[in-house]
């Protein structure tokens, strides 16, 4: 497992990333702080995959109810 310090330097230029709708800007430093220590590694594996969407909680709370609309 590595620290905190070691995964933000690992990462480099993307240190954020935008919300998959409204192009919020999410911090990884904040983001993973909501995260136990155990889950960093694969968080930071996610967070580096340009094919995975992040969304903010209205805009993921939206994509929801349009999946819902969809059946």
């Amino acid at each position: 497992m590595t620290n905190l310090k070691e995964i933000s330097t690992q990462l480099g230029h993307s240190l954020f990333r935008n919300c998959g709708n409204c192009k919020r800007e999410y911090y990884f430093n904040n983001f993973i702080q909501h995260y136990p220590k155990s889950h960093h590694d694969r968080i930071l594996k996610l967070w580096e995959n340009p094919s995975i969407r992040f969304y903010c909680s209205y805009c993921y709370l939206l994509e929801i109810i349009r999946e819902i609309k969809k059946k």
